[in-house]
């Protein structure tokens, strides 16, 4: 009917559309229902009062009394304001806040799929959060807010019908703090409730006072809880540490770090040492199951393997067990020992004082030795030169290029005093500098007697005084722990055997002469590979003592006694005793040359955002200043990351770098000219932080409590449907109608002039105007 343009414009009609409908009658200053009654009542008494005494037909009288009366009705009517109206109602809705867990531990596959297969929880979750999502069906009374957190919180944006979660790959998850921050978004705004989408893994679990604030405001939380209802347990190569270079034919050792948590403390493990390259398994080992409980477990598995081609390989170390289905993150089942193969013979250069019996046993060793070119020099007591060896030398080296021929130099029972300073100085730089080992072998007459206050005294990796007194009975070794780290002093048949007890126990395996070297005398960066253990008392006293020094080792032997094991095996245990020493010393040496420019950086093995230290040391000459360096992914994957070293109060130059992405880089000078003087630089391996998977067992309990102590729920993927359908409605209902007035229309100025015109007309025809 309104939408006819007479009635529209009779009742002055423009916001109402012609096509409304619902259109009802409102007021604009609605009246009660017993005063309107009252009024009405009032009006009909003024309009009896004004005609009841008039000389006029009672007919006539009657009608100009309802005019009145009709005439007071509309006034009263057209003062309450009347108003046509089109019902509208404005929705306020309230905050659904569904916070999506994007943590690395999301990544961990133990969600069961179709056909007995498992997905991550990173999967389920994109599931619920794609096309479909559950929460499409939360109504105008809910705006569905999705946010993502891990260490902080960020929005996620709509992606066609779901919603684009991005990478899970956060190392760490605030669970706390997301909450707080997204309350803090939503100030303002009623909060239905809060919607955990996570495995409950956090290292920062809701505290009391949070808690507290969430009853206090009516705010339930809620969860989807996401990853095995129950325990799974974890077995992972935590570290694995090898040389990163060695001869073709060496004993190479590599040492890895297990780790057991949860269940799979109870399960027997194979550890493995596979070439990526072939897939073949060089060694194993196996760890026997510990018994069911709580709490983690860490094993130290030494592996040994002998290469035998040259060239980078790519080894890595694999831990399994039967089941591989059983463990929790098959990501951290495995490590990467990278390795250089170099098949090239060790280059030895042997000088000692006088004929012994430990020279003669070596001289012949190094002889007969394939793998190893030996120079071999005997300064008889006339000062006269024995040359033997395999490639024998005329004379002593006396520049840096005849120095830098050898790989390694072995110094026995020698005077000091036969070598210049000039070549003392050369057997120092080649140790510092190019990483050539030097082996010590103490003997009686003057090693180390005579070597303080010489260029080499820095070598002996033990202070004064040098003046060794002889042990006062026969001692058998004792190998140390770190020793087999190394991979030395492993004299069994079997590499990974226990020191044979037979050099422990027997007669002939004693070494009838040794030097005290007291303990409190070893210099901070020596390190005991095995101990001399004297039989009467159980007294130890350091028998063979290694030492960084520079990019090389020294290793001092204080006995030469070592050729009475042939009385027992032959040739067998000082044969492995002297090789496995000698080639493991070489093995720095087999870098890219002499370091004129030296990069140290610590740790060697850092993790992304932590702080590295790298030292430079210039050669002598070069003024110190600003000295840029670069870092360099060995996979060339990365962009180049470039910093600078300053120098430091009375120390080499220092760089603080904090690396940003994973990976093996290389730190080297930006200079071309500098970085071919700095050799391979220093290398380091930077890893993500795995505190996020350290422990990623899903943690439903963490959960429930929370959901219990805030009036929430826990459901599965499949239980998200009714958690949606069952939301607290918090949202704002608004009444908001769409209104034109009538009380000032055209047809309410008609009906005030027809009723009070009608009425004067009667009054006029009755002669009462």
């Amino acid at each position: 009917m309104i939408g006819s343009p007479v009635v529209r414009w009779l009742l002055g009609l423009e916001s109402v559309a012609a096509d409304a409908a619902d259109v009802r009658l409102a007021w604009e200053r609605p009246v009660p229902t017993w005063i309107t009654a009252c009024l009405l009542a009032a009006a009909a008494a003024v309009a009896w009062a004004a005609y009841r005494r008039m000389d006029v037909a009672p007919r006539r009288r009657t009608v100009m009394a309802l005019l009145r009366w009709s005439g007071i009705a509309l006034i009263l009517a057209l003062l309450a304001g009347p108003v046509l109206e089109v019902p509208r109602e404005s929705i306020d809705p309230d905050a659904v806040i569904v916070l999506a867990d994007r943590s690395r531990s999301m990544e961990v596959e133990d969600m069961p799929a179709d056909a007995g297969a498992m997905r991550s929880r990173d999967a389920a979750l994109r599931e619920i959060a794609g096309p479909g999502t559950p929460f499409a069906a939360a109504g105008d009374e809910h705006r569905v807010v999705w946010q993502g957190f891990a260490d902080g919180l960020v929005p996620l944006a709509p992606d066609g019908a779901g919603v684009r979660l991005g990478s899970a790959d956060g190392d760490r998850t605030s669970l706390a703090r997301a909450i707080e921050e997204s309350l803090a978004r939503n100030a303002g705004r009623p909060v239905s409730c809060i919607v955990l989408m996570t495995d409950g893994r956090t290292t920062d679990p809701p505290s009391r006072t949070l808690v507290r604030r969430l009853q206090a405001e009516g705010i339930a939380v809620s969860a989807v809880a996401l990853g095995a209802s129950a325990a799974m347990g974890d077995a992972a190569v935590v570290s694995s540490e090898a040389p990163r270079r060695a001869f073709a034919r060496d004993l190479v050792p590599v040492e890895a770090t297990i780790e057991r948590r949860g269940p799979a403390r109870g399960r027997a493990l194979r550890v493995e040492l596979v070439d990526r390259a072939t897939g073949t398994v060089l060694d194993r080992a196996e760890l026997p199951a510990l018994g069911d409980g709580d709490g983690t477990a860490r094993d130290q598995v030494q592996l040994v393997a002998t290469p035998l081609a040259a060239g980078d390989l790519r080894w890595e170390v694999r831990v399994g067990t039967e089941d591989a289905s059983r463990d929790l993150i098959s990501a951290n089942d495995r490590r990467e020992v990278p390795l250089t193969i170099v098949d090239r013979p060790l280059r030895v250069l042997y000088i000692d004082g006088y004929p012994r019996w430990e020279y003669r046993y070596l001289k012949n060793l190094l002889q007969r030795e394939r793998s190893v070119e030996s120079a071999v020099m005997l300064l008889s007591a006339d000062r006269d030169f024995a040359q033997e060896g395999n490639t024998p030398i005329a004379r002593l080296p006396r520049t840096r290029e005849e120095f830098d021929r050898f790989d390694l130099f072995v110094l026995g029972d020698l005077p000091s005093s036969f070598f210049t300073g000039e070549q003392l100085a050369e057997i120092r730089s080649a140790v510092g500098d190019r990483g050539a080992g030097l082996a010590w072998i103490g003997g009686s007459r003057s090693t180390p007697r005579t070597w303080p206050g010489t260029a080499l005294e820095e070598l002996l990796p033990f202070a004064g005084p040098f003046e060794l007194d002889r042990l006062p009975e026969p001692v058998n070794m004792e190998p140390t722990a770190l020793a087999a780290r190394l991979g030395v002093l492993r004299l069994a048949d079997d590499p990974k055997g226990p020191f044979p007890a037979e050099l422990r126990e027997q007669p002939w395996a004693q070494l009838e002469w040794a030097q005290r070297i007291a303990q409190s005398a070893l210099k901070p960066a020596a390190e005991v590979l095995a101990q001399g253990v004297q039989r009467s008392g159980g007294e130890q006293s350091p028998l063979v003592v290694s030492m960084r020094y520079g990019a090389g080792t020294v290793l001092y032997v204080a006995t030469d006694e070592v050729w009475r094991w042939r009385n027992g095996r032959g040739e067998t245990y000082p044969e492995r005793f002297w090789v496995q020493l000698l080639r493991s010393l070489a093995r720095p040496s087999l870098g890219t040359g002499r370091e004129e420019v030296r990069i140290a950086a610590e740790p060697g093995r850092a993790t992304m955002g932590d702080t590295v230290r790298v030292e430079v040391e210039l050669p002598a000459g070069m003024p110190p200043s600003i000295f840029a360096l670069e870092a360099i992914p060995e996979d060339g994957s990365r962009a180049t990351a470039e910093f600078e070293a300053a120098p430091s109060q009375g120390g080499p130059l220092v760089a603080q770098w904090q690396p940003a992405h994973e990976g093996r880089w290389r730190i080297r000078p930006r200079d071309p000219a500098l970085a071919s003087r700095a050799g391979d630089g220093a290398s380091i391996e930077v890893v993500r932080s795995d505190r996020e998977l350290r422990d990623a067992e899903a943690d439903r309990a963490l959960l429930e409590q929370l959901a219990r102590e805030t009036g929430g729920r826990v459901v599965g993927p499949e239980g998200l449907p009714s958690l949606v359908a069952s939301l607290p409605n918090r949202s704002i209902r608004t009444e908001n109608p769409i209104r034109d007035p009538i009380w000032n229309s055209p047809l309410a100025l008609l009906l005030l002039v027809a009723i009070f015109g009608s009425e004067w007309a009667m009054r006029r025809t009755a002669r009462l105007a």
